[in-house]
């Protein structure tokens, strides 16, 4: 069952993705702090309290797959 937790990551996440690609040049730094801050979590370099810690790599994944799409759509649309 999704939680209140679930749908706000959710919409957090869609919340930056919209922002780091209606303007890449400006979002970049954004992009790059979100894929650190879930890696350092998934390395425990920072304290995580209740639900949200994750001793695995599969945050930091989905970031870095979120972005790597997000990145080879907006280049697909730039050689069409």
């Amino acid at each position: 069952m999704i939680g209140f937790f679930d749908i706000v990551i959710v919409f957090l996440v869609t919340v930056l993705k919209s922002h780091i690609f209606t303007d890449l040049r400006g979002g970049v730094e954004l992009a790059f702090s979100w894929l650190y801050q879930e890696y350092a979590m998934s390395m425990n370099m920072v304290s995580v309290s209740g639900e949200a810690q994750r001793h695995n790599m599969t945050s930091y994944d989905e970031c870095l797959t979120i972005i790597l799409d997000g990145l080879l759509k907006v280049a697909d649309t730039k050689e069409a």
